[in-house]
């Protein structure tokens, strides 16, 4: 940190004649999004409520107000030196040793007003103030709708977010010309108190002390500095390789990777950042995805390679389950160690026993003809592609593109003009979905055609009509065995995906996704 920070914090800030910490406020109910953080800002006598017992959250807050709260919660050291003339502020002004506490220490400066001590606080001035009180980098950038990299704010605004003490709203804006209000405010020193002890974090990569990358809060670790675990990392157009012998997992900033933890549920990962030119990745994929012994502890973190010379893998680098009770574990090639249970448990379906090919039977029929790494790799990229642009629409960026590159998954099936028509439906209807789908390619099983299994995580967000929300045939899906709705809110679980196509022959290469999409006729929960 840049300023000096004491070992305590002395004093109470009160915008009211209370003399006494508030633990709770009429109007912050135990549900509010800065309740935590207010609550911390009493707790350290920092600020106080008023003394109708409110705090009024959503009111605005004053520059002179600012200067008090980050003088006393920062515990500056300020100077004997006069402000400068130019500001405005006399020696009798109430919140003199404040504004002159922040101004010598660098934190806060004037307006071309004066210091302008009753002037409302800005969100921009806000994170200019946490820039420069706690020496900010901008280690990635976020784009908002309405901040500009000409905007005089902009550097400072990039530079909080990424260290995770500020975000935008919802409608990707950052508003930088709205007033701070007291809530915010809280939140915003809370935030930039607890970065500071993240900040101080020593890392150490086999042995040897390297410096971490913060980014909302979170560790990141530079792809060079993994080459002290004895990785190769291989930078690409894209962003990069990182080779661990047996396992070559690419990575590309803001693309985020689907995992299976060990205790059975699935953690969707945090996508790498860059940093410096150079991808970092978050310690959870480190550990996660390549196995490394990741150790916190309270002010520093140990990351040690895994051995993975003696597992088995499958094609793809990933190892093997040692041992299982599964009741259907002959049923697959591979049982691997990041897939929970239920995902194989999960019953197939079955409609012809006649045609009905466990994954065990397919991979043993076809491998080495048609079913090769090299082909299912292709499946599974198509599949991936295909539903994880179904399950992100947004009427506001969607178009034709979106259209182009969705139908060159599909392998059969005419949906051309329906993929179109869904394009216009979605702007004219407004509809937003985010998620993710992510196949697994040993769980590939037939009946009267082949299905890829993944897991999935959504949400439907808005939309004016509930009607064909959903690229899909059937505007519901079957769950456990029961029709339900596809309305608003959060959808989870696993679903069987049909592949194919209606080639002969050489069809290894030429498998893709079956149009029209049936996404969820068969998922489970």
């Amino acid at each position: 940190m840049k300023k000096l920070i004491g070992a305590g914090v002395a004093g109470a800030l009160m915008f009211s004649v209370s003399s006494t910490a508030q633990a709770a406020f009429d109007d912050v109910s135990s549900t509010h999004w800065a309740k935590s953080s207010i609550e911390q800002m009493v707790e350290k006598e920092i600020i106080n409520g008023y003394p109708d017992g409110t705090y009024r959250p959503d009111a605005s807050i004053q520059r002179q107000h600012v200067a008090a709260i980050l003088n006393r919660g920062l515990e500056l050291d300020g100077t004997n030196e006069a402000l400068p003339a130019d500001l405005g502020i006399n020696s009798s002004h109430p919140h003199y040793n404040d504004i002159q506490a922040v101004y010598s220490s660098g934190i806060m400066q004037g307006t071309n007003e004066g210091f302008e001590p009753e002037a409302e606080f800005t969100r921009a001035q806000m994170t200019e103030v946490l820039t420069n009180a706690f020496d900010l980098e901008a280690q990635a950038s976020t784009s908002f709708d309405d901040l500009s990299e000409q905007h005089w704010g902009y550097d400072s605004a990039q530079a909080a977010v990424s260290a995770g003490l500020a975000s935008g709203y919802e409608d990707n804006t950052f508003r930088p010309n709205n007033p701070t209000t007291r809530a915010q405010m809280a939140a915003f020193l809370i935030s930039a108190l607890d970065y500071q002890d993240h900040d101080s974090l020593s890392v150490t990569v086999e042995g040897e002390e390297v410096e971490a990358v913060s980014h909302h809060g979170e560790s990141y670790i530079l792809v060079s500095d993994m080459e002290k675990m004895g990785y190769d990392v291989n930078t690409t157009d894209a962003g990069a390789e990182v080779d661990r012998g047996d396992l070559t997992a690419a990575f590309e900033a803001g693309v985020p990777r689907t995992v299976f933890d060990n205790e059975g549920g699935m953690t969707f990962d945090e996508a790498p950042i860059e940093a410096d030119g150079e991808l970092a990745l978050h310690t959870d994929v480190i550990d996660l995805v390549f196995g490394a012994d990741v150790e916190t502890g309270t002010d520093e973190l140990t990351i040690e390679a895994a051995g993975y010379e003696e597992e088995e893998v499958d094609w793809w680098g990933r190892p093997y389950r040692t041992s299982d009770d599964l009741s259907n574990e002959e049923f697959f090639p591979w049982l691997l160690e990041h897939v929970p249970a239920d995902f194989y448990e999960s019953p197939e379906r079955n409609v012809d026993e006649g045609l009905f090919q466990t994954a065990s039977e397919f991979y043993g029929e076809h491998e080495g003809d048609q079913v090769t790494k090299e082909n299912v790799s292709l499946w599974l990229e198509r599949v991936r592609t295909y539903y994880n642009n179904i399950l992100n629409v947004d009427y506001r960026t969607i178009d034709e593109s979106w259209a182009e590159e969705t139908l060159e998954q599909v392998t059969t099936g005419e949906i051309d003009d329906q993929i179109y028509d869904y394009v216009d439906w979605v702007k004219e209807n407004e509809i937003v979905i985010e998620g993710w789908f992510e196949p697994e390619p040993t769980f590939i099983y037939r009946d009267a055609s082949q299905h890829m299994r993944g897991a999935f995580d959504f949400e439907i967000k808005e939309y004016n009509e509930r009607e064909d929300v959903l690229f899909d045939i059937y505007d519901q899906a079957m769950i456990d065995g029961e029709w339900q709705d596809l309305g608003q809110g959060r959808y989870q679980g696993y679903s069987d995906i049909r592949i194919g196509s209606s080639i002969g022959g050489n069809w290894g290469p030429t498998w893709g996704v079956i149009g029209p999409s049936i996404t969820f006729h068969w998922s489970y929960r």
